[in-house]
């Protein structure tokens, strides 16, 4: 009786231990999902930023000073690399070494659907559970290429703002 107890406490804690470590996992597959989601909005809104400088700068009346009209053209190719930036933040490249996980859409798409879900079928929980971390390692490396593009994009960005408020300090000067 006391050998059955013990037995059913230890099922039991191993159950749980099972359903923390899957809620973590959870977790942190959603919480790379949400960052992921974070950077595409905020290149949306920088993109639209970009657009409004690009317009605003290439219908400025130039003055026939050339520093000024240098800065003035050294801010709008920066604000063009700085798009390019960010639309490659929002397509980035995947390295193709990665293994595709059957829970991916890469690895979804590369079957039949009878073979998919023979596959599924017979895959054991551990080989289901080792596949989503897979998952979960491919989105961090996507985030991580994510995130690295839209500094570059928001520090070209920062410096084209700044040539144009030294071109206008500059138009002012030269009166």
């Amino acid at each position: 009786m006391l050998e059955e107890r013990k037995s059913e406490g230890i099922e039991m804690a191993e159950k749980n231990c099972n359903k923390n470590r899957v809620d973590l996992i959870r977790h942190i597959y959603d919480w790379n999902q949400n960052l992921i989601q974070m950077a595409d909005t905020k290149v949306g809104i920088l993109l639209a930023i970009n657009a409004i400088i690009i317009s605003i700068s290439t219908t400025l009346n130039l003055r026939n000073d050339v520093f000024p009209n240098i800065v003035m053209s050294l801010a709008i190719i920066l604000s063009v690399l700085s798009s390019f930036m960010l639309i490659l933040t929002i397509f980035p490249r995947t390295s193709s070494n990665i293994d595709t996980t059957v829970i991916f859409y890469e690895g979804i798409l590369k079957h039949s659907r009878e073979d998919y879900i023979s596959k599924m079928m017979k895959m054991s929980e551990d080989e289901l559970f080792t596949d989503y971390v897979n998952n979960i390692y491919t989105l961090a490396s996507i985030q991580k290429k994510k995130y690295y593009n839209l500094r570059i994009g928001i520090l070209l960005l920062f410096a084209a703002i700044f040539l144009i408020a030294l071109f206008f300090i500059l138009q002012n000067i030269n009166g």
